[in-house]
């Protein structure tokens, strides 16, 4: 709170021992004061705090609407808060090195975002509207408990990035998805003309939940 409003633009709180430490209430308290005391935020880095908050925890953070990197790289996250589909200034999510196992589906709202690195974590499958997220240019899904790959990240760019290795993947192979994302089109049979007929299906909206309190008086 000391920080007053200052004009704060990166916030890097790497290895201080945040979870260990604090504990998941002061974990929350730390992210909504960042929110209601330094939101013009644009670059926050949470690296190696031995966090395993819930989710709850760090909703707060998905307030900062100016924020275009979040890194949560090398804790024990094993959820991410579901309103993180608003944070549609995000450029860079950070996430590798944790123990998440399931991705959610708001996430695919965030269709700005250009990096996505979560390996290294328990994920088993990708949210099926990955395909939304046409932005994408670098996507690290390696090291993690995935057998397939959904259709929809056919619709991802063309020179996208994958890094799908390490993954008991099937459909397609690791082989195949090492070669991009024209390798697996071709293994699925995709076409633009597929593309085209299967417009407007796969929707994605955020869960519904109750409000996430802030400053009083305001909710989002």
């Amino acid at each position: 709170k000391g920080l007053g409003d200052a004009p704060l633009r990166a916030f890097d709180v790497t290895r201080n021992g945040l979870g260990s430490a604090g504990g998941s209430v002061e974990v929350k308290t730390l992210c909504e004061n960042m929110c209601h005391h330094i939101g013009a935020l644009v670059d926050l880095r949470m690296d190696e705090n031995d966090l395993e908050c819930p989710a709850a925890c760090l909703a707060p953070l998905c307030r900062l609407r100016s924020l275009k990197i979040l890194s949560w790289e090398k804790n024990r996250l094993s959820e991410l808060p579901p309103l993180i589909g608003i944070m549609l200034s995000l450029r860079k999510l950070l996430l590798h090195s944790n123990q998440i196992m399931t991705l959610p589906d708001s996430l695919c709202l965030l269709t700005s975002l250009e990096t996505l690195d979560v390996h290294k974590n328990m994920i088993t499958a990708l949210p099926h509207a990955i395909g939304h997220m046409k932005a994408l240019q670098k996507f690290d899904v390696s090291e993690n408990r995935l057998t397939e790959l959904p259709l929809s990240i056919c619709d991802l760019y063309d020179e996208l990035q994958l890094s799908g290795g390490r993954n008991p993947l099937e459909k397609p192979s690791v082989e195949q998805a090492r070669q991009g994302v024209g390798a697996i089109r071709r293994f699925f049979g995709w076409s633009k003309k597929k593309e085209d007929d299967s417009a407007g299906h796969g929707e994605v909206k955020l869960p519904a939940s109750k409000p996430l309190e802030g400053e009083e008086g305001q909710h989002i």
